[in-house]
């Protein structure tokens, strides 16, 4: 045996559909960001005309500037499961003879 050669490969299903899911909800989070983008620049340009509120632009722009936030959320969770994944390979920390396995 070598140093780095694998000796086993854990199955990790679980973690496995947990990454599947946050990379489905960063997708989502993406098209809602520009959802929300849109939405808060169409309301900032008929703000001029008075055809909203004050309030109902506030609460559009605060929608979307919110989004930046939840990907970041999202993007650590993939993160974080990306390094737990890495833990599924166990490798040889150095060359040598195996005698036993426990």
């Amino acid at each position: 045996m070598t140093a780095g050669q694998l000796l086993a490969e854990i199955e990790t299903p679980e973690l496995d559909q947990e990454l599947q899911e946050a990379q489905a909800r960063s997708g989502q989070i993406r098209v809602n960001m520009e959802v929300a983008r849109v939405t808060a620049d169409r309301y900032r340009s008929v703000q001029s005309q008075e055809a909203v509120s004050p309030q109902e632009v506030d609460e559009k722009v605060g929608a979307y500037e919110a989004r930046p936030a939840d990907l970041a959320a999202v993007q650590a969770q993939i993160k974080r499961l990306q390094e737990l994944r890495a833990f599924q390979r166990v490798v040889a920390p150095f060359s040598g003879t195996i005698t036993a396995r426990n």
